[in-house]
Formats: structure tokens, C-alpha cells, sequence
């Protein structure tokens, strides 16, 4: 039963690890001490606590802005792309030849795109189909940079 117990009472207090979670904790803690009528440290010690829980309330929020910013960020402009490009492209054996073929395109769609993961078949012949305009089997800079504003854009 004790392995259980601490089971249950992690899954109970998961949420003190989130900053949210410490801000509601420290609010609380700080009011319970300043409530103490009869001790002067308490009433002392209470508001600062109190004041940590809303400062890292405040800082929390800082930061769920930032990182909104930041995933917004991710976007490539056409200078980033075009390096990211020339960077899957290998090409013949003495120079790139300025087009991906599928295996070249798939390690580069999961960059672009910021997958954790590979993706699958289905995924990479359908952006195959929709990238490639001119039905050559190929992708050329232009075909992948109107495809990929436009999966941005959609996101």
C-alpha cells in the first residue's frame, strides 16, 4: 500500500511543478502566516511570500508571452529558406543541381516544419503532390517556398 500512497499523493501534487501551481502555493502560504495575529515575524514574513507567489505568477506569464513570440518566430524568411534548401540539396556527385528529390525532401520537411518526429509516408506524398507544380518529381526553390508560406500561413 505505501507505494500506492505515493502513487496517488504525486499524481495529487503534480500541479507544484508547474509555475502556476507555486504562485497559487506561495499566495497561500503567505496569507495563512500573515492571518497569525499573534506573532509580529509572521505578519512580516506573510506579504513577502505572498509577493514571491505573484512575482512568479507575473514571471509566468512573462514567459508564456515570450514563448508565443518565439514559436511565431520560427517562420523562415526567404533568405533562411533558401539557405535551408541549398543545405538538403546534394545534388550530383560535383555540384547541387537546384532541385530535391524525395529523400532530399524529407529530412528537409521535418526541419522546416519543426517535427519531433519523422514523418510518415502519407505525409511526405501529399506535400510531394502539393509542392511540386510542374509534375517533374522534383522540387525546385520556388515550388517549396510558395508551399511552405503557405503551411505557415495555415498555422
Amino acid at each position: 500500500m505505501g507505494d500506492e500512497l505515493s502513487k496517488q499523493v504525486q499524481d495529487e501534487f503534480r500541479f507544484i511543478y508547474k509555475p502556476y501551481g507555486r504562485c497559487f502555493l506561495y499566495v497561500l502560504f503567505g496569507l495563512l502566516m500573515f492571518s497569525q495575529s499573534g506573532s509580529i515575524v509572521y505578519m512580516i514574513i506573510g506579504p513577502y511570500v505572498a509577493g514571491v507567489g505573484f512575482f512568479i505568477g507575473y514571471i509566468s506569464l512573462q514567459a508564456e508571452k515570450d514563448y508565443a513570440k518565439m514559436k511565431a518566430s520560427h517562420r523562415l524568411d526567404d533568405t533562411h529558406l533558401r539557405s535551408e534548401f541549398n543545405r538538403a540539396d546534394k545534388g550530383g556527385f560535383f555540384k547541387r543541381d537546384r532541385k530535391l528529390d524525395s529523400k532530399e525532401f524529407a529530412i528537409l520537411y521535418r526541419d522546416l516544419l519543426h517535427l519531433d518526429r519523422p514523418p510518415t509516408i502519407n505525409e511526405l506524398q501529399l506535400a510531394l503532390q502539393q509542392i511540386d507544380g510542374n509534375n517533374d518529381g522534383f522540387i525546385d526553390f520556388d515550388e517549396l517556398k510558395k508551399w511552405y508560406h503557405q503551411q505557415m500561413d495555415s498555422q
